[in-house]
């Protein structure tokens, strides 16, 4: 899933690509010291029993 969403408030614009946690992280970014915030991405398939405990080992 992606999207690409624009929105101004005032004279400040707003550009929104990509997953929604991903995009806050991005426009918080300026506001933090280089390294301060991380936005960590984990992709996930609990389809099986089996693969939820794998899931489970790599948390």
């Amino acid at each position: 899933m992606s999207s690409r969403i624009v929105t101004t408030a005032g004279s400040q614009e707003m550009d929104l690509q990509g997953l929604p946690p991903q995009a806050i992280a991005n426009y918080l970014q300026p506001y933090f010291q280089p390294g301060d915030l991380q936005f960590l991405q984990s992709e996930f398939d609990f389809a099986t029993h089996a693969k939820i405990d794998i899931h489970r080992e790599k948390m």
